[in-house]
C-alpha cells in the first residue's frame, strides 16, 4: 500500500532510532519534503504523540493514522489488522488476532536481534494474517450476491422462543463457515462445490444434532437405496450403512478440508427440508 504517495517506498530503507525530539536536527516537514516521513515519532500525521505543542492524537496508533491517511478504511482484512495492532499499542492487549505486543517484547529481551531485524520476521506472519483475512471478508460480497441471486438460503426461524438464521450456502470459500457465525448464523448448511457438506449449529440456541443426524442419514441412504438401522442413526462417529456423513454431537460432517468423503446426494434444497423439518 502507499506506494501511489510514496514511491519507491517499497524499497527504501528502514532506520530505526531511540531519539523521541527532531531526528537529525530536522523537523518531520523536512523530512516529509525529503521523501522520508517519521512513524510513530519527531511529530507530523503519522506520530500519535504529542509533539512540540501538538496534542496526543486519541484513540489513534503509528498504523491506524497511516491507513486512513492512504484511504484504506474500507478494506476490512486490513482493518482487522490495524484494529488488533491498536490494540496491542494503546492497551498491551495480548488477545485476538495478533499477539504483538508479548512477541516483540519478547524477542527484543531474549532474542538478541536487532530492531530491524525483529520486524521483518513478524512480515511474513501479518502477510499470511491479511490474505486470511482478505478470504474471510470475500464472504460478505459472496453471502450477499447469493441470497439476491436465490443461490444462497437466508431464513429466520424460532426454536422455542429464540430466533434462529438458517444459513445454506455453497461456497469452495473455506472461511465461510466462521464468517456465517460472525454474521449473526445459528445454523449452517456449508456446502462445496464437488458436494461435500457441513452442517453446523450455533451454541445455546437449542438446536438436536441427534435428530438433524438422523434424519440426514436417513435422507441420504433412502436416497441410495439402502436400508438402514433406525435404533443407530443418532450415533456419533461413522456409520457402516452411511458413511458419507460423520457425527460429532457438535458437528454433522459429509468431507472436511482435511478429510475427504463421497459427497452428499442431497441437494441444498433436501438439506433445508430435513432442518427444517427437525426445527419448525
Amino acid at each position: 500500500f502507499g506506494q501511489d504517495k510514496f514511491p519507491g517506498i517499497l524499497k527504501a530503507p528502514l532506520i530505526f532510532t531511540k531519539d523521541r525530539g527532531r531526528f537529525e536536527g530536522k523537523s518531520w516537514k523536512e523530512h516529509w519534503e525529503e521523501g522520508a516521513p517519521l512513524l510513530g515519532f519527531g511529530g507530523g500525521p503519522f506520530d500519535e504523540h504529542a509533539f512540540e505543542g501538538e496534542p496526543r492524537k486519541e484513540g489513534e496508533c503509528c498504523a491506524s493514522l497511516i491507513t486512513k491517511f492512504l484511504g484504506k478504511e474500507d478494506d476490512a482484512a486490513l482493518m482487522a489488522i490495524v484494529n488488533e495492532v491498536k490494540k496491542g499499542d494503546l492497551f498491551g492487549s495480548q488477545k485476538g488476532l495478533l499477539d504483538l505486543p508479548r512477541k516483540i517484547r519478547a524477542l527484543h529481551l531474549h532474542s538478541g536481534r536487532s530492531q530491524e531485524d525483529i520486524l521483518f520476521s513478524l512480515m511474513p506472519d501479518l502477510d499470511l494474517l491479511y490474505r486470511w483475512q482478505k478470504t474471510f471478508w470475500a464472504c460478505k460480497d459472496e453471502v450477499v450476491q447469493g441470497v439476491k441471486s436465490g443461490k444462497t438460503c437466508a431464513e429466520k426461524l424460532i426454536i422455542g422462543k429464540k430466533e434462529c438464521i438458517l444459513i445454506g450456502v455453497e461456497s469452495d470459500n473455506p472461511e465461510m463457515m466462521g464468517f456465517c457465525f460472525h454474521a449473526g448464523a445459528g445454523l449452517i448448511i456449508h456446502k462445496s462445490s464437488v458436494g461435500n457438506c457441513q452442517i453446523f449449529p450455533k451454541k445455546g440456541l437449542g438446536i438436536n444434532m441427534d435428530i438433524i443426524a438422523a434424519i440426514v442419514r436417513a435422507a441420504e441412504c433412502r436416497l441410495r437405496g439402502r436400508l438402514v438401522d433406525e435404533a443407530k442413526l443418532s450415533e456419533h462417529g461413522t456409520l457402516s450403512f452411511c458413511p458419507e456423513w460423520h457425527y460429532e454431537g457438535w458437528g454433522l460432517f459429509n468431507g472436511t478440508n482435511t478429510a475427504n468423503n463421497i459427497p452428499t446426494a442431497l441437494s441444498m434444497d433436501q438439506l433445508i427440508g430435513c432442518i427444517k423439518f427437525v426445527l419448525v
